[in-house]
């Protein structure tokens, strides 16, 4: 149930505008281009634990296997997600 509330694309969508934040998923790594604290609640609202969290100085991620993956939509290729939230562009 807990990833039931962003499984949609139109969900993920509104819960990430109404942070402020572009999340990215490319079917393993979930990241932002923002504060991590938005994205550490919007993985906590989707079942993910803080302890997964990948804290590397240059690419801070999640990563997202399984089930859990498979609830989540994609919304990003791996090359725009590094693109995004890792290099900085748009």
């Amino acid at each position: 149930m807990a990833g039931a509330c962003c499984a949609g694309r139109y969900r993920w969508r509104d819960y990430a505008v109404g942070i402020g934040l572009r999340i990215m998923f490319d079917g393993v790594h979930l990241a932002t281009n923002g504060p991590a604290e938005g994205l550490h609640e919007f993985a906590r609202l989707i079942g993910l634990r803080r302890e997964w969290y990948q804290v590397h100085a240059r690419h801070p991620h999640y990563d997202v296997t399984g089930a859990r993956a498979a609830r989540l939509p994609v919304n990003c290729t791996p090359r725009e997600l590094v693109r995004v939230c890792w290099r900085g562009e748009r």
